[in-house]
């Protein structure tokens, strides 16, 4: 009975350290895409920018006026900071078996996506996606210890 019990904690073990493994393997995933869809939105009052929302279990629905305000992209590095941080605080809340959501509500995002602006290529939010992705080429969910 003593190797049944023995068995059984080292599947606990392995299951509590697959289970952590993934979500920090999530956590920077969603790190890289929102960095990347941060910096690649293009800036004009940074009120695109600074609308990339972060959301756990459920997408941020409406669009936030807490940010850097400016013109003709004054004020973007502030307003690219401010979002990232945000945005990280968010990421790290996430726990195992929680989903996390990276959104942007302002009516023109679609737009900025297809290529709109000169500032950025179109497809830039697909293109922070393969960053996320890349981030997390290779990690193994269950480490040798």
């Amino acid at each position: 009975m003593a190797d049944a019990n023995q068995f059984a904690k080292r599947m606990a073990k392995l299951a509590f350290n697959i289970e952590a493994n993934s979500s920090e393997a999530v956590q920077k995933a969603a790190l890289a895409i929102d960095a990347q869809v941060v910096i690649s939105t293009p800036v004009d009052t940074n009120r695109a920018r600074s609308n990339w929302l972060v959301g756990i279990n459920g997408p941020i629905t409406e669009e936030t006026d807490d940010f850097p305000k400016g013109k003709k992209g004054s004020g973007g590095a502030a307003a690219t900071r401010a979002a990232k941080e945000k945005g990280k605080r968010q990421i790290l809340k996430h726990k195992p078996g929680q989903s996390i959501y990276i959104s942007n509500n302002v009516k023109y995002i679609n737009d900025l996506n297809r290529g709109t602006s000169i500032q950025a290529p179109a497809m830039f939010v697909q293109m922070g996606v393969l960053a996320g992705v890349k981030a997390v080429k290779g990690v193994k969910l269950l480490k040798r210890g």
